[in-house]
């Protein structure tokens, strides 16, 4: 599992579904939860969580596509396998792992400099 350390910035929320925007070191992030602000006390502006995410959540593209959830990262090692490559990478402080189709994994080097999507649907918080 990969993490980034993040606070509430804000929640827009009905009946049990909220959208939360999250600040981090990498950007900001929108998450979507099943619980509102009246039912958990992690999902008040001001909290610290952290964000958590597999390694095969992530969209990696050469340029930036998506307008948010989206950090840049470099690429530091790649490890080709038969059907899926793993790829190690750097966001500022943070070091991630990422699972790829081996197909998807050719298009990339180790020191590219990449852009990092993860949908809002994808992401867990942590208390």
């Amino acid at each position: 599992m990969n993490t980034i350390q993040a606070y509430v910035v804000s929640v827009e929320f009905t009946d049990t579904i909220s959208q939360v925007k999250l600040s981090t070191e990498l950007g900001d992030f929108y998450c979507i939860v099943l619980e509102n602000p009246n039912t958990v006390d992690y999902l008040k502006v001001g909290k610290s969580v952290k964000l958590i995410f597999k390694e095969n959540d992530f969209i990696f593209s050469k340029e930036k596509i998506f307008k948010i959830n989206t950090f840049e990262g470099e690429i530091k090692s790649i490890t080709f396998g038969e059907i899926f490559s793993a790829i190690n990478f750097q966001a500022k402080n943070y070091q991630f792992s990422a699972i790829l189709s081996k197909y998807e994994a050719e298009d990339f080097k180790v020191d590219d400099k990449i852009y990092i999507y993860i949908k809002p649907t994808n992401i867990i918080l942590e208390v």
